[in-house]
């Protein structure tokens, strides 16, 4: 199983295709040393697609492992544990073809960007404080191959790699 390794509070995060699991000291009031690892804890069954997560405000933002749903792993009080909310429920059609890459802009405002595996471009607007979540889809007269954000002063820049076709010549520019 593909593993990513993402912080959680004071524990580490685990993704496979299996489940998502927390791993930690066996004491909260203790780092996490090679002799005093608690046993793995199942947080959800899902299982998540060997693409990185990204980490928000209040969670984290995965691809489950068949690659059409993007899932929020947050923290539950009432649950005293992480649940898993599947973002797509309401918009499943956004990430036909499966979702290949993500990336997430914190600034101005919160959004996952997401390549689909049909060249098109879905995006998660997620401002989960305030409860606004939202999609968007992206066309162009191309195929969206890769996404990136990199931070910025004012704002996230948003690039994105793009393979055209133009006079019978394919070519890929970054935009």
């Amino acid at each position: 199983d593909p593993i990513k390794w993402i912080s959680h509070d004071k524990r580490l995060l685990i993704g496979t295709s299996g489940g998502e699991y927390t791993l930690g000291a066996t004491t909260s009031a203790e780092a996490m040393t090679p002799t005093n690892v608690s046993h793995p804890e199942q947080q959800s069954g899902q299982g998540s697609k060997a693409i990185p997560p990204v980490k928000t405000g209040l969670g984290h933002l995965y691809v489950e492992r068949g690659g059409r749903k993007v899932n929020e792993l947050v923290y539950s009080w009432e649950k005293d544990r992480l649940v898993t909310v599947d973002m797509t429920r309401l918009a499943e059609h956004i990430t036909a073809g499966g979702v290949t890459e993500i990336a997430f802009q914190k600034r101005p405002e919160p959004m996952l960007w997401c390549v689909t595996a049909n060249g098109n471009l879905a995006t998660l607007i997620y401002l989960r404080e305030e409860d606004v979540v939202c999609w968007h889809e992206h066309t162009t007269d191309g195929y969206f191959e890769s996404v990136a954000v990199i931070p910025g002063d004012e704002e996230d820049e948003v690039w994105f790699v793009v393979r055209r076709t133009i006079n019978s010549v394919t070519k890929r520019y970054v935009e």
